[in-house]
């Protein structure tokens, strides 16, 4: 029997520190330099490691627990940030997003992107510091959603705020990454990895502590290592973006603690 384990929606982590928007004594102490909740779930903080290296990073939700859209009667309502209803019917579509905005107590702009159908929606939130630029993104994708790249509501909606070209490919070194959609199976006690129509067996070769690493150029001219660990039943993989400044994004459903996946994020810092 061949299980398959897909990656139905992403956490995008910070690469760099962005400008401080709001600290706390409390969190300073345990290395945590600020932190700010997202509307979509999760936070997005700033710290330093034990070791001194500085790092950022958004923890979101991966399930859509927090999902503003809900339908009722055939029509489509948002939750907003104040908790009002607005009713967003037939403004977005699997082509279109419909787009909230609001600015937090600290100063950063969220936009929170919505595009799919009624029935199978994604939800990303975009942070922005107060002179406009991109700072973090999290956000699921519908649960329906198979493609290599974004969809091309969320394309849309990257391409009118700067953060990607028309034509689909990055613009610069801070536009958000095409990721490679790569697909993990378990068959026969193998563990397949796929990425663009190409297989590798990768049996035995990670674990809960060391990840199995493979360098693929993508197609948004970044360099991009894949990462997989965690147990032969159930693997985890994460799609690393390496810019050409040093920065770098990561993609995964797996928990940001994972061994695995902390260790190699170490090395990058380190280097």
């Amino acid at each position: 029997m061949k299980q398959t384990t897909k990656r139905p929606a992403r956490t995008l982590l910070a690469a760099a520190a962005a400008a401080a928007v709001l600290t706390i004594s409390a969190l300073a102490a345990s290395g945590v330099l600020w932190r700010v909740p997202l509307f979509t779930g999760g936070w997005m903080e700033s710290g330093t490691d034990p070791d001194g290296t500085g790092y950022a990073s958004i923890s979101g939700s991966t399930s859509q627990e927090k999902d503003p859209v809900s339908v009722r009667e055939g029509r489509v309502w948002f939750t907003t940030d104040t908790g009002a209803e607005v009713d967003i019917t037939g403004q977005f579509s699997e082509t279109e997003p419909y787009v909230y905005t609001y600015t937090d107590g600290s100063g950063l702009t969220h936009d929170i992107v919505v595009g799919g159908t009624p029935e199978d929606h994604g939800c990303f939130e975009f942070l922005y510091d107060a002179q406009g630029d991109a700072i973090g993104a999290s956000g699921s994708y519908p649960v329906s959603w198979e493609g290599w790249a974004d969809p091309t509501w969320l394309t849309a909606y990257q391409a009118s705020r700067g953060l990607r070209t028309p034509g689909g490919g990055a613009e610069s070194s801070s536009s958000q990454p095409v990721w490679l959609g790569e697909t993990l199976s378990v068959e026969d006690g193998r563990t397949l990895l796929t990425v663009g129509g190409e297989t590798w067996d990768i049996t035995g070769q990670f674990s809960e502590t060391q990840a199995y690493v493979r360098s693929i150029p993508g197609t948004d001219g970044l360099d991009h290592v894949l990462l997989v660990g965690e147990t032969p039943e159930g693997p985890q993989s994460a799609d690393v973006a390496l810019s050409p400044d040093g920065s770098w994004t990561c993609s995964t459903s797996a928990p940001e603690d994972s061994p695995w996946l902390t260790a190699y994020l170490q090395t990058l810092d380190a280097g």
